[in-house]
């Protein structure tokens, strides 16, 4: 489960310490997490999730539908959106907007 999180890191260029500082979740907290003492409770997960712009099933590991090019390029597109000014949520409904015209649910 840390394992995306790590992933999360390196993709977009940050450390834990940073992460930590951002969300409000302690060092200890992510620490435990990575040694395997603890999953942080849902509200972290989720402030985790929104920090990146994924959700928390892709940071538990769970529901993992996506190939890694797309996945990449998801992330990338996330990166780009936060430095354009664009907060997570724009991006989604975009996203959504052109799942839409491409005839997905």
């Amino acid at each position: 489960m840390y394992s995306n999180f790590e992933k999360l890191l390196r993709l977009n260029n940050t450390n834990a310490g940073k992460v930590s500082a951002e969300t409000g979740i302690s060092p200890a907290t992510l620490s435990e997490w990575k040694n395997g003492k603890y999953v942080p409770k849902l509200d972290k997960l989720q402030k985790i999730a929104d920090y990146f712009g994924v959700t928390v099933d892709y940071l538990m590991g769970i529901n993992k539908f996506i190939v890694e090019d797309i996945e990449i390029e998801y992330i990338t597109l996330i990166k780009d959106a936060r430095r354009r000014g664009y907060s997570v949520e724009d991006l989604k409904t975009a996203i959504a907007m052109l799942d839409m015209a491409r005839g997905k649910k």
